[in-house]
This record gives structure tokens, C-alpha cells and sequence, in this order.
């Protein structure tokens, strides 16, 4: 278990964790930035450089896998309506020192699509949950 301060901001706070990438996302609802965590191994979070928009954040949502652009390094992508209503989509991505398609920043990923049904799983019968690549 890891604990840092997140800041002070009035507004609601969102978290979402990129299991594959161990990358934490922390920001606010009239915040203007996205604060990046990384997860190590021996279970410490490490901030790495926020992402700062020019307005405040008014709502926010991740995008699944699917939605990554591999060929410019995408590992997360994320929907947000700013303080004036407009939609943005913001890229998050890792650098690449040769420029191609790199299998290690996309490991395997919960795919959309359903490991089970429901007979199965109220049965308790507890099924890994199907993945895909990029």
C-alpha cells in the first residue's frame, strides 16, 4: 500500500488505474490537471510529470484499449468536456526510441467481451477473464 497527497481542489476527485501500464491518473472536476503515478514493484508510487490543460476539467472519461493508437505510442486515452463545453480527446503515450510499433507497451488486455454467463458465474464458478492484443 502506497499514500501521497493528492492536493487541496474543491472539486469531486476521479482516479482511474491502467493496470497493464501501472500508471494511476488523479484529477478533479474544476481541476486543469492530471496528476500520473507510477507503480513499482516494491509497491511505491512514484509522480511522474502531470499532464496541465488550459481549462478546468468539467467531466472526463477514459477510452478502452481498443481506442489506442499504436503507432504513435498511445498506452491511454481519455474524453474530457472543458470549462467552455468543449469535447477534447487526450493522448497519453510513452516515448519510443525507434519509432515503430513496440509489443512491450501493449501487453495483454481484458477484451470486451464477456469470459461467462450468468448461470456460470451466480454457479460460482469463477472464470479469468477473456483478454486480447493490440
Amino acid at each position: 500500500m502506497s499514500t501521497d497527497s493528492l492536493g487541496d481542489g474543491s472539486g469531486v476527485g476521479t482516479i482511474h488505474f491502467d493496470r497493464e501500464h501501472k500508471l494511476l491518473y488523479a484529477l478533479g472536476k474544476g481541476d486543469s490537471r492530471v496528476l500520473i503515478y507510477s507503480y513499482t514493484e516494491d509497491g511505491k508510487m512514484i509522480q511522474i510529470p502531470h499532464y496541465q490543460y488550459s481549462a478546468p476539467i468539467r467531466a472526463i472519461t477514459f477510452l478502452p484499449k481498443q481506442c489506442l493508437s499504436v503507432d504513435n505510442h498511445e498506452v491511454s486515452r481519455c474524453a474530457r468536456i472543458a470549462g467552455d463545453s468543449t469535447l477534447e480527446y487526450v493522448s497519453f503515450r510513452m516515448p519510443s526510441r525507434t519509432g515503430t510499433f513496440n509489443a512491450e507497451l501493449y501487453p495483454l488486455f481484458d477484451a470486451n467481451e464477456p469470459a461467462s454467463d450468468y448461470a456460470r458465474w451466480s454457479a460460482g464458478e469463477d472464470v479469468p477473464a477473456k483478454t486480447m492484443q493490440l
